[in-house]
């Protein structure tokens, strides 16, 4: 397989070159260092995977997207930037094997997104029968997005459209299904059965699986743990839907059930569980709708700062569960759903809010894979009705108080938006969006700033070696933190060290 890299920065050409080169030895790895470069290396040989800048001088990332799409439509795109403007590449990352991340990701987040391209391209090029790789993935998506299954669909993905399905939710410690997928492939089908994979994000998989003939759930299980010992014990973790789901009702359980699995904490092995099954005890779920129903009269009566405090209270209180309980989520979810409706409906007779304004937008249960993405649309859309459109000025600035103070006292770990946003318990593009509105900097540029920063005190007020300063900040590549240092300090970590500024 061959991989182009491609970047004006030459630096960061040869930084990915060498980082590819040491993580895939058996790919051909080739690199250009203009769009110019690039396109004349397309013209001359196949290029399955691309990893490029969108910003390039002479030729854009994106016109480069173009030629490449012409020459190899199924080459698999990976766009590298330092510029966190989701804007910028909404168009590119809407086509199918593009991805985009921002240069400041740490090299394992990299490389695990060029592992994936990899696979992707495989399963593009490996011969399928009698379906093409566009049409499994196209029947894939449908199922994600919980389009209705019939027995076509079922068939493009190689299971028979008239019998029941058995799911398993597959979560991986190192965020690399691959290896646990494949073994599973291999063995679990046995006889008669078949298989079938639903990617949903890093290290998560949904398992579709008809038993062979005569299989028991045993069975079962005696595989799971076989694929398990594939991946290594340890480092992941299976959830076994104890029911069959028939095909007429495989799209709102395939949602269901991973609503349900992806909030338990990762513990190691195989689980078997039975979805109708109640978690809680009557007084959680006695006290939460006690709590609820207090909340509609604070809406009632405008007092709108306890509402969202009580909200939030909520949803913390959910997010200790150790197991949702679908049925009782659905009703919360809906039952603060018709309450925010119904206070948009009543300042709409009152002459409304001001300035910002908009009614809620009903959304399904059943259009979110996750039970906290359901939580944070709810919490959104009351900010949104209660505070005008965003929240309050004393409110942004308590925010980013908070963030850029937890930034600077963490610069050593993971900092990901998704984390931060989990954190604080805001939706990601909410807080993006606020924290550049006040900052007047993206938040990914602050928390490599932020990084930099601490690199400069270490560098001259401690005797540690340049790797051991690289990982104290969060950067686990001393090679990747040496170039990353000079591009915002101008000089190199030892020529600061020195007093060479």
């Amino acid at each position: 397989m061959r991989l182009l890299i491609v970047d004006d920065e030459p630096h960061i050409v040869d930084w990915l070159h060498d980082l590819m080169r040491s993580e895939f030895p058996d790919m051909d790895v080739r690199k250009a260092y203009s769009g110019i470069q690039a396109r004349e290396m397309l013209e001359k040989e196949k290029i399955e995977l691309l990893i490029s800048d969108i910003r390039m001088p002479k030729m854009t990332g994106l016109e480069l997207m173009r030629l490449v799409r012409e020459k190899w439509p199924s080459c698999h795109i990976l766009f590298l930037t330092g510029y966190g403007e989701f804007d910028y590449v909404y168009t590119a990352i809407q086509q199918k094997g593009v991805r985009y991340l921002l240069k400041t990701e740490d090299d394992e987040v990299i490389v695990r997104a060029v592992r994936e391209m990899a696979r992707e391209a495989a399963e593009d090029n490996a011969p399928d029968g009698s379906v093409d790789a566009d049409r499994r993935h196209g029947a894939v998506e449908a199922i994600r997005r919980g389009a209705p299954v019939d027995r076509a669909m079922l068939g493009i993905l190689g299971l028979d459209g008239d019998a029941p399905v058995r799911l398993v939710f597959a979560r991986s410690r190192g965020e690399d299904t691959s290896v646990l997928t494949k073994a599973a492939e291999r063995i679990l089908p046995g006889g008669a059965g078949r298989f079938a994979a639903v990617p949903l994000s890093e290290g998560e998989e949904c398992w579709l699986i008809q038993h062979g003939a005569g299989e028991s759930q045993m069975d079962m299980e005696a595989c799971l743990s076989e694929a398990l010992t594939a991946k290594g014990r340890g480092e992941a973790q299976l959830f076994l839907r104890s029911q069959p789901v028939p095909p007429a009702e495989l799209s709102a359980a395939f949602r269901a059930w991973i609503r349900l699995c992806s909030g338990l904490p990762f513990g190691p092995g195989i689980l078997s569980l039975d979805p109708s099954a109640q978690s809680g005890s009557r007084l959680d779920s006695q006290r939460r709708k006690t709590l609820i129903e207090s909340m509609e009269f604070m809406l009632s009566r405008g007092e709108n700062d306890r509402y969202l405090q009580s909200m939030d209270q909520l949803f913390s209180d959910l997010q200790r569960d150790e197991r949702p309980d679908e049925r009782q989520y659905t009703r919360i979810y809906i039952a603060l759903m018709l309450q925010l409706i119904s206070g948009a409906e009543r300042a709409s007779v009152s002459g409304g809010p001001s300035d910002g304004f908009s009614a809620p937008s009903f959304r399904s249960v059943d259009s979110f894979l996750r039970w906290p993405d359901a939580f944070s649309y709810l919490r959104d859309q009351a900010r949104a009705l209660l505070g005008g459109g965003i929240k309050r000025e004393e409110d942004q600035t308590s925010l980013t108080d908070t963030l850029t103070e937890y930034i600077e006292t963490h610069v050593s770990e993971p900092l990901s938006l998704t984390a931060l946003a989990e954190l604080i318990h805001y939706n990601p593009s909410y807080l993006s969006r606020i924290f550049k509105e006040r900052m007047g900097i993206n938040l990914n540029d602050y928390i490599l700033q932020a990084r930099m920063r601490k690199a400069c005190v270490l560098l001259r007020e401690s005797g540690d070696k340049i790797a051991d300063v690289a990982r104290k900040v969060g950067i686990r590549d001393a090679r990747h933190f040496a170039k990353l240092f000079q591009r915002y300090v101008g000089v190199t970590p030892r020529a600061y060290r020195e007093g060479k500024t």
